[in-house]
């Protein structure tokens, strides 16, 4: 396993889906320069996934019209994967302001909402969130 850290790597993208699939094509490239197990390195793609994909569904349609950039920089570190994604997107922690997920009701009864931002925080090890600069920056840990 790998124990040296790496310069970050940095991706900087209109908001689009083009973009998403990008950001984890650079999140695996690292991974697995990193040794990350497989099935972690796929946790922590599909964690970005989900959070790139709600900028490009609802972040840049809530932006009045005015273009919207995502970024990501994506680090090694000795002992982790650390992944933190950008937006300049109107101002949403989606870890205190998103729909709670209803996991105790039937699939058909539950409320639409808050079941990935639950399952982000279930695939990676640690999660943040600030508001620094005019940007959305969630940061996501995943543990080498």
């Amino acid at each position: 396993m790998s124990t040296a850290s790496a310069p970050p790597r940095r991706l900087d993208l209109p908001a689009a889906l083009p973009g998403v699939a990008a950001v984890q094509a650079l999140v695996e490239e690292v991974c697995e320069a990193a040794d990350v197990p497989p099935g972690r390195t796929f946790k922590l793609s599909m964690a970005v996934e989900e959070l790139l994909t709600n900028v490009v569904n609802h972040g840049a349609p809530q932006a009045g019209g005015r273009p919207v950039r995502m970024g990501a920089t994506v680090q090694r570190t000795a002992d982790a994967v650390i992944v933190a994604l950008e937006d300049d997107a109107p101002a949403f922690d989606p870890f205190t302001e998103a729909a709670t997920a209803v996991l105790d009701a039937d699939v058909e009864d539950r409320p639409i909402g808050g079941l990935g931002v639950y399952l982000v925080r279930t695939m990676v090890d640690e999660v943040s969130y600030a508001r620094e600069d005019g940007r959305n920056v969630v940061t996501l840990t995943m543990k080498i």
